[in-house]
Order: structure tokens, then sequence, then C-alpha cells
């Protein structure tokens, strides 16, 4: 999912490999260092275009670690590129923030029940365990929503600052570029609607795209065929 290959026009093959695949023992390489890699990978693939895409300083964001999730490649010079949508950014993470800590503490009642549930002498030791963290729950959300909130926001800023270099990237190798926006809980739940798979039907020469759909999402008006148009898939994809 990190390393994208395409044909161009004349049969010379490009290969868009992501900043991650470029680190050495975790640590950011010097510049010397990030052409050998680019030199080795190309005279893998017999002396392909090696481009490392993103900032070679910092590892990729966490929620788009992956450069399928990042843009996808459409044909014709043509790529779609997931960006962060506009407005309410911060109330949007506030309201992420708040909503996960709500479904972990919802986390540890389920777990208690069924621990209890077990009637096994030896889940008491446990038993009290959850219990005691979910008396301190309470006084603990707020500090621990916050500690969310400064997280989230370091991993959107990240994420936006990788996806506007990946664009620039792509514009400047020529490409036409399109943008599909993704909201913050889109983002921090990995749901990128650019992974998706492209092929062309090997009779009809008809491209084709195989979008993904999420929990939350949902498909309506299939035609008879099977088949989406545009408008039949609810969903940012």
């Amino acid at each position: 999912g990190n390393l994208i290959p395409e044909t161009l026009p004349r049969g010379r093959l490009r290969v868009f490999v992501g900043a991650n695949d470029i680190f050495g023992n975790g640590a950011p390489q010097t510049l010397a260092e990030v052409n050998a890699v680019r030199e080795r990978i190309s005279n893998f693939f017999g002396g392909a275009d090696v481009v490392v895409m993103g900032d070679v300083s910092e590892r990729q964001s966490r929620y788009a670690f992956h450069l399928d999730q990042s843009f996808i490649l459409l044909g014709n010079n043509k790529v779609a590129v997931a960006r962060l949508g506009e407005g309410g950014i911060f109330a949007s993470i506030t309201k992420e923030a708040e909503r996960l800590q709500d479904v972990a503490f919802a986390d540890l009642e389920k777990y208690l029940a069924e621990l209890k549930g077990e009637n096994d002498p030896k889940n008491m030791e446990r038993i009290a365990r959850v219990e005691e963290r979910i008396r301190e729950f309470p006084s603990t959300r707020e500090s621990e929503v916050a500690n969310r909130v400064k997280y989230f926001t370091t991993e959107i800023n990240k994420y936006d600052r990788q996806q506007t270099t990946m664009a620039k990237q792509l514009t400047d190798l020529g490409y036409e570029i399109s943008f599909i926006d993704h909201n913050v809980p889109e983002i921090l739940g990995f749901q990128s609607s650019i992974n998706a798979i492209t092929y062309t039907d090997p009779s009809t020469k008809q491209p084709h795209i195989i979008f993904p759909v999420y929990k939350g999402q949902k498909i309506a008006n299939a035609n008879s065929s099977g088949s989406l148009a545009g408008m039949d898939l609810i969903g940012t994809a």
C-alpha cells in the first residue's frame, strides 16, 4: 500500500514510494542516503523513475501511513488526493475526543459485565481493578479529553501538511489534481475514501473504480446491473 507503480505513456515505469520506506531504523536519513535507497528501488524495478512522496524528515501520518490512503491514480494524468476539509476543525477534534473517551468508558462497563457474567473466582482481582478504573473515570475525563485533543490536533496538522506536500509534488509532476475532502472523524477513523481500486475491463476497455464503503455509510439505488452511478454511494467516497 505504500508503493504505487504507474506505466508512463512511452512505457517507462514510475514508482511512487512513501517516505516511511525511506527511513532507516526509525530515524530520518541524509539526502545521500535517501538517494541511495531511491537508486536501489529503481534498480529493483529495472531502472524505474522513483518518486519519494512526502517529507522524508518525518514519518507519514499515522492516519494516512500508506500512499493508497493519500491519493489514487485515475489514468489520463489525473489523480484524486485526500484532503482535510475546511471549517470547525478544532471543534470537530474536541467532539471526537469526547466521543472516544465516552466509548472507552462504555467499553470498560461492558468488559466488567462480561467478567462478572463468567462467575469465575479467578476474575475477582481483575474485576476489582476494572471497578476502580470505572470509579476514577469521571474525575479524569476532562484531563483525558484534553490529552486526546492535544494528540489529535498534532496528528491532524501532520496529516494536513503531508497531503499538501503530496498534492504539490503531484502537481509539479504534471498531474491534474482533484481533491476529496475528509472530515476529522473520518481521518481519525482511518476512513480514506480514495483507498479504492481502479481497473480496466479487458473486453470492453471500460475503466472502473471500486470505492470503499465504511461502517455507517450505505449504498442505495444500485441499478439492475449491480454497478453504481455517481449519486448511488451515500458517503464521502
